[in-house]
């Protein structure tokens, strides 16, 4: 009897200090999931990705500018070294970088996204373009703080990665050459 009772208390009391285990916060305060599965980039993060579309929640493409000398416009490089997973890349004529994880498939930035924030070499463009291009980084800074979902057309070989945000808008990024250098 005296045994039937420790092994239950020794259970309770695993069950209760299992619930207790430390949750991941992210840079905003946010738990971040625990995952369940991990796509192939967690295991090879070592991929270059180029923006190809950014539509709406309608899946109404949203019209980018298009600036001679900031091809692609968009780059995003997953990356590993000294304990961190990063993402990086150039949006515009910035970089940025921040730390992220996988977790139930999902690409979650642990980390608010660092920007350079430098201003572009605007002389030769049209105002409309200038002011444009501004916009698109300050909002493609911004939707990396909602990701809610991102897909691989091909787990063991992806080309195509898919964002999709809180607001229903889906980023497509095109995979880049295993040579791809993004300019930084």
């Amino acid at each position: 009897m005296k045994t039937k009772i420790a092994l239950t208390t020794a259970a309770a009391l695993a069950a209760l200090l299992s619930g207790c285990a430390a949750q991941p916060y992210n840079a905003r305060g946010a738990v971040v999931p625990q995952a369940m599965y991990q796509p192939a980039e967690a295991s090879n993060p070592y991929t270059a990705w180029a923006l190809r579309q950014w539509s709406d929640a309608r899946s109404v493409p949203r019209k980018l500018p298009v600036v001679r000398g900031y091809s692609p416009l968009i780059t995003m490089v997953f990356s590993q070294g000294n304990g961190r997973r990063q993402i990086s890349g150039v949006v515009g004529c910035n970089q940025y970088s921040g730390d992220y994880t996988v977790a139930n498939g999902v690409v979650i930035p642990t980390t608010d996204m660092a920007s350079t924030g430098q201003a572009c070499n605007t002389r030769g463009l049209a105002r409309v373009q200038a002011v444009s291009l501004e916009r698109l980084e300050a909002e493609f800074i911004e939707s990396m703080k909602h990701i809610v979902d991102t897909t691989l057309d091909d787990y063991s070989n992806p080309r195509l990665m898919t964002m999709r945000l809180g607001n229903g808008d889906r980023l497509e990024f095109v995979r880049q050459s295993s040579d791809y250098l993004p300019r930084m």
